[in-house]
């Protein structure tokens, strides 16, 4: 589907001044924060005036609308969306909203089997049910809308309440956003993420392998914690003695030090690296895995689907949208599911090399950061067109309910009453 710029009412003469939002207390170089700088670079390249800002209570006037980055952590975001919706300029909202559900259901789990002691034939028991989606753990279950911690889904709905147009990766986050929120109530447009392949396509597989002295392994790129479920990888290729580089940064210690204790000398850790080495990791890489319980849409995913790696990616969240048939895809629950997907993805880099160049072909054409830009810019020109229209049917009902007052009644024509929260109310009688 194509959009013009430019072909909307709102669209005025001047340029529009954009105030990209985010807060100090999140990782300012994490995923979350880089889609921000790249959306902002790219918008920049439109014609657009964007400043960033980190200030948990910032300054907007001159500016013709905010846009706000990150529901983590949930405190400060909603405090945040409060003084925005407060200091009354339009506010576009990208949560990155993950469905964290299953997610809080399986974080049980890892308390469960590798924070106590348990028999072999014990934790074996456990793990299978947690396969299967049997186990339910403290009134938690692998289907049933868990929290992440008791009223966060309540935050969640008075978030979207101070936001007037929601940015979302995938058509997933406004699905699974919607299964906890019910009917969003305000517009929304898909923005997915980009990625620039240039400086993945050119990397040297050399330079990586040189520095760690590993061939043939399996690489996860991304923080290391519950969510992205490198625990589930390395149980599942226990038993393979395949080699299993994690890069990344982990803010999760406890999860880092299972990881470790489990994957013994199997797993390299190396921390976050440099953005050259982490593209010669993807070059030299056999497999490249992310089994996460819940995602957004992972950029280390566009990543190695541009440098040509074999992928195999989670089945819960956007993955679909963005890889189609390329990937092989598993269950994160399950580590049989996740071996079987590895152990192809191996034999596929070997024999089907032209999979993998496809795949870096599809995701090169159809996610760049310039089409994130125009998608966005249109999502801008949506929102406030529509307050446009809707503040001009608000004061042409203010007219009506003014003629009302001097004309006694009045039939108040329906289009007049069909902007946001208002209702037709057919005949107004005046009392009195």
């Amino acid at each position: 589907m194509d959009f013009f710029l430019g072909s909307f009412p709102f669209m005025s003469r001047r340029p529009l001044r954009i105030l990209f939002v985010y807060r100090s207390d999140v990782d300012k170089n994490g995923g979350a924060a880089g889609v921000m700088v790249n959306t902002c670079n790219a918008v920049k390249d439109l014609g657009v005036q964007v400043e960033i800002t980190y200030d948990q209570y910032p300054k907007t006037e001159g500016f013709d609308l905010a846009h706000v980055f990150n529901i983590w952590s949930p405190p400060t975001a909603l405090a945040q969306l409060k003084h925005l919706r407060r200091s009354g300029i339009p506010v576009v909202w990208s949560p990155f909203y993950l469905h964290w559900c299953e997610c809080a259901w399986a974080n049980l789990v890892f308390e469960l089997v590798y924070k106590q002691e348990n028999a072999p034939a014990e934790r074996e028991k456990i793990l299978n049910a947690l396969a299967a989606g049997t186990l339910e753990i403290n009134g938690l279950g692998r289907w049933k809308p868990n929290e992440l911690y008791t009223g966060f889904h309540q935050v969640l709905k008075e978030m979207l309440a101070c936001v007037d147009h929601v940015c979302l990766a995938s058509r997933s986050e406004i699905q699974k956003l919607s299964q906890i929120l019910g009917d969003p109530c305000v517009g929304f447009t898909v923005t997915p993420h980009g990625v620039d392949a240039q400086q993945f396509r050119n990397a040297s597989r050399g330079d990586f392998a040189t520095r760690f002295g590993v061939e043939d392994f399996i690489l996860c790129v991304g923080a290391v914690d519950r969510r992205k479920n490198q625990l589930m990888l390395i149980e599942a290729l226990k038993g393979t003695a395949l080699p299993l580089v994690l890069i990344g940064p982990s803010y999760e210690q406890d999860y880092l030090e299972v990881c470790k204790k489990e994957g013994g000398g199997q797993v390299i850790y190396t921390g976050r690296l440099s953005q050259e080495l982490v593209a010669s990791a993807y070059k030299a890489a056999s497999v490249h895995v992310l089994p996460s319980f819940a995602e957004g849409a992972a950029l280390s995913n566009l990543e190695a689907a541009v440098s040509e790696c074999a992928m195999v990616v989670s089945n819960r969240s956007s993955e679909f949208e963005y890889f189609g048939d390329g990937p092989f895809y598993c269950s994160p629950n399950d580590p049989g599911s996740i071996v079987k997907a590895v152990l192809l993805a191996r034999q596929s880099s070997l024999s089907e090399k032209e999979r993998w160049a496809d795949l870096a072909g599809h995701v090169e054409t159809n996610f760049t950061w310039k089409r994130t830009a125009e998608l966005t810019f249109w999502a801008y020109e949506r929102m406030l067109s529509g307050k446009s229209r809707s503040n001009a049917l608000r004061e042409e009902s203010r007219n009506a309910q003014s003629a009302l007052r001097s004309a006694g009644s009045l039939e108040v024509p329906p289009a007049l009453w069909s902007g946001q929260g208002l209702r037709a109310p057919g005949r107004l009688l005046r009392t009195g």
